[in-house]
């Protein structure tokens, strides 16, 4: 069985401060699948008129403005054989491609990193405050239990306002926000984002069922392209040590597909202007060749 999970990014979704749908409308696919078999045979599946599709537990999702997920939606065994599709419908075909195809040259954004909360406060409206201890490019993975349609939201934030509060100002148009509704499994549920990325150190939590609701475990997960590390220094002076993460975790937060200006705001945009100044400095660090490749093609 073959299924494939479609959402909006840069082709249909926001992009920078230029608004939404600048490339096309409609996630779409283009897909070949080639099969070899060990008597020498092969096979290629390709996605075309026969195909069907439906709406499933994903409502929303932006790379800009962070998604909404229903669990109650949820199709289990959609991607696997035997699924009843009957009430799918035939899914949409569209004109030929125009653009040009090419191989992928780089190695895709994965996650390669995981972080620990350092402390959660609980504001006076119930809702926690979580602090990552770092600045980071992901998305959180919360583990919680709760009632059938209890509405969790998660805000991320880069910093702090004089309260104690999310500071939210600089992110302009985006939204970085992602909810999600649960299910009621008594075993449990886990959430993470599909298709948005945020740039944060603190994440607000909330939900309509507070008192409820029950977050067994919370996890920062780091992505980025997975571009192999080249380049190590380690020193006897702290803040030497401290300005050398300082400048990695800018590259991990940035080089995201292409090398963007800043991972959280309404630009994250392929920007030559920040890149260019950068890009002697990152080749030390990691095998950039394939991503600046990818990135100029």
């Amino acid at each position: 069985a073959l299924g494939v999970l479609l959402g909006h990014g840069w082709y249909s979704g926001y992009i920078g401060m230029y608004g939404y749908q600048r490339y096309g409308k409609d996630p779409r696919i283009l897909l070949q699948l080639n099969v070899d078999y060990e008597d020498g045979s092969s096979q290629s599946v390709v996605s075309g008129p026969s195909w069907k599709a439906s709406f499933g537990p994903l409502l929303a999702t932006d790379f800009h403005m962070g998604e909404t997920y229903d669990a109650r939606l949820e199709m289990p065994g959609w991607e696997d054989r035997g699924y009843d599709d009957s009430a799918w419908s035939k899914a949409d075909i569209f004109y030929d491609y125009k653009g040009r195809i090419v191989s992928g040259l780089c190695p895709p954004i994965r996650s390669v990193k995981k972080l620990a909360p350092v402390s959660m406060t609980v504001m006076e409206s119930g809702s926690r405050i979580v602090d990552m201890g770092q600045n980071m490019v992901g998305y959180l993975r919360i583990q919680m239990r709760g009632k059938t349609g209890t509405t969790i939201i998660l805000r991320h934030g880069e910093a702090l306002d004089a309260q104690g509060r999310l500071y939210t100002e600089n992110l302009r148009l985006s939204r970085q926000i992602d909810t999600y509704v649960l299910k009621g499994s008594p075993d449990g549920e886990i959430y993470e984002a599909h298709f948005t990325l945020h740039g944060f150190r603190y994440a607000e939590i909330s939900s309509d069922d507070d008192g409820d609701l029950e977050l067994t475990d919370i996890t920062g997960i780091v992505v980025h392209s997975d571009l192999a590390q080249t380049g190590f220094m380690d020193t006897s002076i702290p803040l030497l040590n401290q300005l050398l993460q300082n400048i990695e975790w800018t590259q991990r937060g940035n080089f995201v597909s292409v090398p963007t200006d800043c991972p959280q705001r309404d630009e994250r945009l392929g920007w030559s202007g920040d890149a260019q100044v950068f890009f002697r400095t990152a080749s030390y660090l990691m095998d950039t060749a394939p991503f600046f490749s990818k990135w100029l093609t």
